[in-house]
């Protein structure tokens, strides 16, 4: 990942600024009044996207600083062995029942899956029809269907 869209930087270690403008562009165009009242710090998508790609522990499936906010919140994630079953085991998916560590495979595997085809989209030139217009809450398509789960 690092090679990859982690090497997007410029000499300051900040986000291209050619590639920040061609996304502001993009986001201008697609959704101009959205892109008007909530323009994007594209740096600092960046820096907080190369922090949890840099950092996914997979002791406890979460990111070190996520364990770190919530203790100093008060809030403390349970052991694995404190967890309930009845939470991580025989959860509903689109295709069958299955663990959280299972899922939690299945979306890091679709992650480095569509970065792949960003990252050579961007440097190798190649095809990058498998990205869709997702909406990320409900991970259906703009024409209405779960790509990713139905690989």
């Amino acid at each position: 990942m690092q090679q990859n869209i982690g090497s997007c930087t410029n000499k300051d270690d900040n986000f291209d600024t050619d590639i920040a403008k061609i996304w502001r562009h993009a986001l201008l165009t697609v959704h101009p009044s959205y892109a008007a009242q909530h323009a994007p710090n594209f740096n600092s998508w960046h820096n907080g996207f190369q922090l949890v790609v840099n950092n996914v522990e997979e002791s406890y499936r979460l990111f070190a600083c996520a364990r770190h906010v919530a203790a100093n919140l008060g809030l403390f994630y349970p052991r694995p062995n404190e967890v309930d079953p009845t939470f991580i085991e025989h959860l509903k998916t689109p295709h069958e029942p299955m663990h959280y560590n299972d899922i939690f495979d299945f979306a890091v595997s679709n992650i480095q899956h569509y970065i792949t085809i960003i990252a050579n989209a961007v440097f190798l030139d190649t095809d990058y029809s498998a990205i869709k217009n997702w909406n990320l809450d409900t991970g259906y398509d703009e024409h209405n269907t779960m790509t990713v789960w139905s690989q």
